[in-house]
């Protein structure tokens, strides 16, 4: 390809929770959008995207000494906060060395380690050129003292190593104006409101924004306040947020903060809300003069006292807990958007922000405050990159305009893809556990057999999607008609939680044959009313609240997808299937054709289709 004077802008969320990089070539209309847990399987890994921006550099086979120009965005304004210098070096070496690479056991390894004396934890690292590695780093810290940068430098030195000969502008982005964005340039409304809605960012946790082909202008901010939910004597402060507090049940609940949420939504519909403690929890928030949604600190330090919640929690059933978090949040985003919608009234609404996730309260919005919304696919921090990379572009001349071609880039498949010799490289590496046959042009409609034939398998073909959901280039599939297959895909497969469901990928020709209200939802972003006599047809892809948490597929959104959708509904009379990402449970979604192999091999999948290739396990 031609790398002369080659522009590069860079969106980054560069640290913390779903780290990632967007790069967009404007003059090839190129996207590469990526988070680090993909290359990392680390879910939700907080670690600096090196690894992103390496896999990138040899996806797209770059000449990176002809790379003349690199702009950046980075989705925060705090650019004077500060990492130790060796931050990516330590958290690579130590998962190599203490082989560990998935969340829990890295965060329980660390907090031993971290434990240790000194002389021990050299000790512990001397097992391996990794571990050898860390007890250098940390003997010259501990001689010389530990060095930290700034962001910004780290962004640099980052990019700098790789591209030699560019000039490298960085600029720092507010957080939730990056949401917003990057809703806007996804979304197929002209003119709209932008709500975003998450933990927090540069002081706030959510933002409202008017937006048409000509500006984007914000109307309403809402700013959080810390709580000390502990004592006086050990205070232990909580950002005062819907989206933390949420996150602060996710916790006490016993799942994993800012990664599991999505199990207190499916658990919620399990339970009934408590009354007290919902009306409690609604209580703390109201709406300030600026239209901003704002908390009571001092009766949020009482209402949500660690003490008193963790009674609470201990004396409730767990559904009737998760019931009364979920209600909170609806109940105070529906007020909440009413009274904006009275102060400034819209016809059309843009989602964005890790809150953006939650499928049930984005079915209330839709079904009470306007039929004509959108959510971006990348709702979370990762892509708070995407709107960093494109206010990037339009601080340096790009418009609207000239950025319209990414409207029409529907569905984000923005990650990478696998030649045939690349994918035979990986079937050689586990030569002794698999057998491979090509399947040719046909594998679409054997797959359709497979899934009718109520096998259970997965499907690795075309780019990787970007944001957290699977739609159909990455997923395991299965049959709906089977009650059971929710509970063996749970037990045997995923391995995890059996009250959480799964999504169906629908024709779109089939949406209002199975729904009384649904609009056309492309990215599993909105839960939907079943009709009750499909419902009871299809319960491996309803939930017990009825829902079903839809990825409508039309021929042009993925042509090898809606092939195998056309071949199950020619043999079952639904074109309708399971799909859920495809990942071991703890594992994040598979990127590479490794992966690919490790996790079918792993669990009790039937089938994998790799771009045609039919993989079984050896006998």
């Amino acid at each position: 390809m031609n790398n002369i004077d080659k522009t590069l802008f860079i969106g980054t969320k560069f640290f913390g929770h779903d780290s990632a990089l967007f790069i967009v070539e404007p003059d090839e209309k190129n996207i590469f959008g990526m988070s680090t847990e993909r290359m990392t399987r680390y879910k939700h890994d907080p670690l600096s995207p090196q690894d992103v921006l390496e896999r990138y550099i040899e996806y797209r086979k770059l000449d990176t000494s002809k790379v003349k120009r690199i702009f950046v965005g980075y989705s925060f304004t705090t650019d004077d906060y500060t990492l130790p210098e060796d931050f990516y070096f330590f958290n690579k070496h130590f998962r190599s060395h203490f082989n560990v690479s998935f969340k829990k056991d890295v965060d329980l390894k660390l907090v031993e380690f971290k434990g240790y004396f000194l002389i021990k934890k050299i000790y512990k690292l001397l097992s391996s050129i990794h571990g050898i590695k860390l007890a250098l780093g940390l003997f010259y810290n501990k001689i010389f003292g530990q060095k930290r940068k700034t962001i910004r430098l780290h962004i640099h030195d980052m990019l700098a190593k790789k591209f030699p000969k560019a000039k490298i502008s960085i600029e720092c982005y507010d957080h939730e104006t990056c949401h917003a964005i990057s809703s806007h340039y996804t979304s197929p409304f002209q003119e709209e409101l932008l709500f975003t809605f998450d933990g927090y960012g540069d002081g706030n946790f959510s933002k409202i924004f008017i937006a048409n082909k000509e500006n984007v202008r914000e109307i309403a901010t809402s700013k959080y306040e810390e709580i000390n939910i502990g004592t006086t004597d050990e205070p232990e402060m909580l950002i005062g947020s819907v989206g933390v507090i949420y996150s602060y049940f996710t916790g006490l609940l016993g799942f994993i903060q800012t990664a599991d949420e999505g199990k207190v939504e499916a658990l919620a519909a399990y339970g009934t809300p408590i009354h007290n403690l919902l009306n409690d929890m609604v209580s703390l928030f109201s709406i300030n003069k600026n239209n901003g949604l704002e908390i009571d600190p001092k009766k949020a330090a009482i209402i949500l006292k660690n003490d008193r919640i963790k009674k609470i929690v201990s004396e409730n059933k767990k559904e009737d807990i998760a019931a009364s978090v979920q209600k909170f949040l609806e109940i105070v985003t529906k007020k909440y958007l009413l009274h904006i919608k009275n102060i400034a009234p819209f016809k059309a609404m843009s989602l964005s922000g890790g809150i953006a996730a939650n499928v049930i309260n984005n079915l209330g919005i839709f079904e009470e405050i306007t039929e004509n919304i959108h959510v971006i696919p990348a709702m979370a921090d990762d892509g708070s990159a995407q709107g960093a990379a494109i206010i990037a572009l339009l601080d340096n001349g790009y418009t609207y305009n000239s950025l319209y071609w990414m409207r029409d880039l529907i569905m984000p498949y923005y990650g990478t893809s696998y030649t045939t010799d690349e994918i035979k490289s990986s079937f050689d590496s586990h030569k002794k556990e698999i057998s491979y046959e090509f399947l040719g042009e046909i594998w679409p409609e054997k797959v359709g057999e497979l899934i009718a034939q109520e096998k259970i398998g997965a499907i690795f073909h075309g780019k990787m999607e970007w944001g957290p959901r699977a739609l159909g280039n990455r997923s395991i599939l299965a049959s709906p008609l089977k009650i059971d297959f929710r509970d063996r895909i749970n037990k045997e497969i995923k391995r995890r939680p059996a009250f959480q469901p799964f999504c169906p990928s629908i024709l779109e020709e089939e949406r209002e044959r199975l729904f009384d209200k649904s609009y056309e939802n492309k990215h599993m972003t909105c839960a939907f009313h079943m009709k009750k006599e499909f419902a009871e047809q299809l319960q491996s892809a309803v939930h017990i609240d009825g829902t079903a948490r839809a990825q409508f597929v039309e021929e042009k959104d993925n042509p090898q997808y809606y092939r195998i959708l056309k071949k199950v509904k020619e043999l079952t009379g639904f074109g309708v299937i399971i799909n859920t990402s495809f990942n071991k449970h703890g594992r994040t979604i598979v990127e590479s054709p490794n992966d690919a192999i490790r996790d079918f091999i792993d669990t009790d999948m039937d089938y994998l289709v790799i771009e045609g290739f039919l993989v079984n396990r050896k006998k």
